[in-house]
């Protein structure tokens, strides 16, 4: 005959394990497409904001906020390092500036030029259990440069300045 007090220690104990072996792991590989999203977001938000800048020096103003790395963070990814780059295309040629190199003349005065603002973001997503080992992943975003006039004041085009 079984004993009815102790009957249910055994098959909770098998249900405790399960728990800890399997849904534990699972629920923590459910989260990394989650922060994954956040960080694409993120960074397609960034990208976005550094496009519309008036002058590409004020792109590493932009750089500098903290919002985005305090809520990123928040969420279980840590930006590494950014990286931004100008891809410039006219009819003949295609050309890669990277920072704060200025752009070439030819590719300004050329109405069919398009110069795309260009963000490489490598980050790392946290893990779901602590002691875990992190993911890193890059995310990369492309936006058209919005102002290829040239500034009054200057003479220069606002994506040298």
């Amino acid at each position: 005959m079984r004993n009815r007090r102790g009957s249910s220690i055994c098959e909770f104990g098998a249900a405790i394990i399960l728990f800890c072996c399997l849904l534990v792991p699972l629920i923590g590989f459910l989260t990394a497409p989650i922060r994954y999203a956040v960080g694409v977001s993120v960074v397609r938000d960034l990208t976005q904001r550094l496009a519309r800048v008036e002058k590409r020096s004020d792109v590493s103003e932009v750089l500098k906020e903290e919002w985005y790395r305090n809520f990123t963070r928040a969420c279980g990814v840590n930006f590494v390092s950014t990286e931004v780059s100008i891809d410039c295309r006219n009819t003949t040629a295609e050309l890669r500036v990277q920072a704060m190199d200025p752009v070439p003349s030819e590719y300004l005065d050329d109405l069919s030029a398009r110069c795309e603002l260009q963000l490489d973001v490598k980050a790392e997503l946290d893990p779901f259990i602590p002691g875990g080992n992190s993911i890193p992943v890059q995310f990369t975003q492309c936006a058209y440069w919005e102002h290829m006039g040239t500034d009054s004041a200057t003479g220069e085009g606002f994506i040298n300045e």
